[in-house]
């Protein structure tokens, strides 16, 4: 896909994310309304869609929580599944083995562009 194809979303002050900390960004597809997530994970700022594999549901049920510190996971509060986060490999629930849709980060400085394919501003 080229890159003009993709909405090139700013995020600022994603610095000031603690560990476990994420940032929830909205946008279209089509006439569909979509989120997505920053997550800080071990220093390392990692985004995905919010959309489980197993269903395409939201993973966190609107509350912006997606992360459970004790066990490092990011987590589908509808079936329990859980995440890895650096990759976005299920490694325990319905959908094992499947993969939360990543977006790319492009950092800049405390901000960054999140680049997320085939869509538009939520407006």
């Amino acid at each position: 896909m080229a890159e003009s194809d993709a909405l090139r979303l700013w995020l600022s002050a994603l610095s000031e994310l603690g560990e476990g900390d994420v940032r929830v960004f909205r946008f279209r597809r089509g006439k569909a309304r979509c989120e997505g997530f920053v997550l800080r994970y071990r220093g390392v700022l990692c985004a995905y869609e919010n959309r489980c594999p197993h269903w395409g549901i939201d993973l966190d049920l609107g509350d912006e929580r997606f992360y459970d510190a004790p066990s490092e996971r990011i987590y589908c509060k509808t079936h329990g599944a859980t995440f890895l986060p650096y990759s976005g490999e299920c490694d325990t629930g319905p959908c094992r083995g499947e993969r939360l849709d990543r977006l790319e980060l492009e950092l800049a400085g405390h901000d960054a562009w999140v680049i997320i394919p085939d869509a538009q501003l939520f407006v």
